[in-house]
């Protein structure tokens, strides 16, 4: 398993950091060549709040389980859309990519790259990344006995932790 740098994820999200400053408002960030540059990156998505790693399974479930090293249905491959300032999240051990398609749900369904897969990250403090579906505009969210799901942005609940 590959934890990705923060060193390089905050170049790559330095345009919309700034855009970001104090709010919770998003706006995807035009294209840079900072953004082209990223590679791709396998993480681990640990809640901060609950300590927990979002999890799936080929079925399309996706919820948090206590961390485990090894478990590739815990990685998550961070992958670019530079034209769109947005990135894919996609499980290697499903290759199906993370999605909503209303408020509140969350599964894992095969990459086609349309809208309900986007996602707007934004570094709310170091290493601490907050997710956000402009589809359903809301907040990839949890709670502390699994539950993964969207919600309206603002809560710790939201904030992700990239590896243990």
């Amino acid at each position: 398993m590959h934890i990705f740098s923060v060193k390089k994820f905050a170049v790559a999200i330095a345009v919309a950091a700034s855009a970001f400053a104090a709010s919770i408002t998003f706006v995807p960030p035009a294209a840079s060549a900072a953004t082209i540059a990223v590679n791709e990156q396998i993480t681990v998505l640990r809640s901060w709040a609950t300590g927990r790693c979002l999890d799936n399974n080929f079925a399309g479930n996706v919820y948090t389980l206590p961390c485990q090293s090894g478990n590739n249905f815990q990685d998550w491959h961070l992958i670019p859309i530079p034209s769109l300032g947005r990135w894919l999240v996609r499980n290697p051990a499903t290759g199906m990519c993370l999605a909503t398609n209303r408020p509140g749900a969350i599964y894992t369904t095969a990459c086609i790259h349309n809208w309900t897969m986007h996602w707007d990250i934004r570094e709310r403090e170091p290493r601490v990344y907050v997710f956000r579906a402009p589809v359903a505009g809301q907040c990839l969210d949890s709670d502390r006995v699994g539950n993964a799901y969207t919600h309206v942005c603002g809560s710790n609940f939201q904030d992700w932790k990239n590896g243990f």
